[in-house]
């Protein structure tokens, strides 16, 4: 059964996740430099990240304190939950090939934490255009990760 916390933590917590996984993705540029391309679209993962985590703290931003201190639902709570049961930080550490980096982050983002973002965006502040918007932000973002697989196959 999962914990019981405010709305806002719940928002503190997915602007955490997602600023770990722009820290994540800028390290795995780091470690693989050498290449201009392969640097270029891991600090696009990493800026979408920021992109994500400010459009939570937008998001955050424009509710009252009577709905930050709500508790949250417990099927987004448990989502959270299980993304941060992940671990991502600590597994970079180990990465030492393109396909292993490409796998983690390709693992992560298939978790829930764009299910995450996109309730917490969509469902605090209800509205079509912002709905769609924030999936448009998914599907780009994943259109991102994508292209660093192609380029690695294409590399093979």
């Amino acid at each position: 059964m999962c914990e019981e916390i405010k709305v806002g933590d719940l928002f503190d917590r997915a602007i955490e996740l997602e600023n770990i996984a722009k820290h994540v993705y800028l390290e795995i540029a780091r470690k693989f430099s050498d290449s201009s391309e392969i640097y270029k679209l891991w600090n696009r993962l990493a800026d979408d990240e920021e992109t994500h985590a400010k459009e939570l703290r937008k998001v955050k931003n424009l509710l009252n304190p009577e709905q930050l201190m709500m508790i949250a639902e417990p099927e987004i709570v448990k989502k959270v939950e299980e993304v941060e049961k992940i671990k991502v930080k600590s597994k970079v550490d180990n990465v030492s090939t393109l396909i292993e980096a490409y796998e983690l982050a390709h693992d992560f983002e298939n978790s829930e934490i764009n299910k995450i973002f996109e309730f917490l965006t969509t469902n605090s502040i209800p509205g079509e255009k912002r709905k769609e918007f924030v999936i448009s932000e998914i599907k780009y973002h994943l259109e991102h990760l994508n292209e660093i697989g192609k380029v690695i196959k294409s590399n093979r």
